[in-house]
């Protein structure tokens, strides 16, 4: 799914001629560090794991890679042609401060290139839920509002892709959100969770396993 959303996010990038210097916030893994070599003269991605800079240092080792914490506030006066940023953006508790935040890290006429999931993202777990998620999704209207808002930023474009995945059980659906930093069970006891997993299995069982609903937005910004 995160491997998808990158890809999705990708097809944004600028051409080769038009590349210049390039920010990842949040880059994980490299799923998204993977598309940008190729695109910008020079690229430094950056997580606040090191254990994740170390894995995205040994899937892409011919970027810069540092340790940083894309909530914080930009503590240096360099400035990049293009931030990019995918899976992130939706766990922000202050998205309003946290962009305004980012357009500082972009040079004059700059982009930032975001995506991130949105509302209706994983209806399928509401429901079990009995509406009360441990998740917090934005619709695209209200992303679109908060950047709108944003002094300075226009807004180019912006799009939406939904989407069904399989996991072979409701369990393995869990486990795979666990990986996400997302704990499903916090509060809950044992036998409540074996009806959440019971339920979700019982209601969105289909050919291959149970289905997810991931809803991800991308958004191109000029500051």
């Amino acid at each position: 799914m995160q491997a998808d959303a990158a890809r999705w996010l990708a097809e944004w990038l600028p051409s080769r001629s038009v590349a210049g210097r390039c920010l990842e916030l949040g880059a994980g893994t490299g799923l998204m560090t993977q598309y940008l070599p190729d695109r910008f003269d020079a690229v430094e991605a950056t997580d606040q794991a090191a254990e994740m800079v170390a894995q995205c240092q040994a899937r892409v080792p011919e970027v810069t890679h540092a340790v940083r914490d894309a909530w914080e506030a930009p503590t240096c006066a360099e400035s990049w042609d293009y931030v990019v940023s995918s899976s992130l953006l939706q766990w922000s508790e202050q998205p309003e401060e946290i962009v305004r935040q980012w357009c500082d890290l972009v040079a004059s006429r700059g982009r930032l290139l975001l995506g991130f999931f949105v509302e209706p993202s994983l209806p399928e777990l509401r429901d079990v839920l009995c509406g009360v998620s441990p998740l917090r999704w934005r619709s695209p209207k209200c992303w679109e509002r908060i950047f709108i808002d944003c002094p300075g930023v226009e807004l180019i474009r912006s799009e939406v892709s939904t989407r069904c995945y399989m996991y072979p059980d409701a369990l393995a659906f869990m486990r795979s959100l666990h990986q996400t930093g997302v704990t499903v069970s916090q509060g809950r006891g044992v036998g409540d969770m074996r009806r959440v997993l019971c339920e979700y299995d019982s209601r969105y069982s289909e050919v291959g396993g149970v289905r997810a609903t991931w809803s991800f937005y991308r958004v191109e910004l000029r500051v």
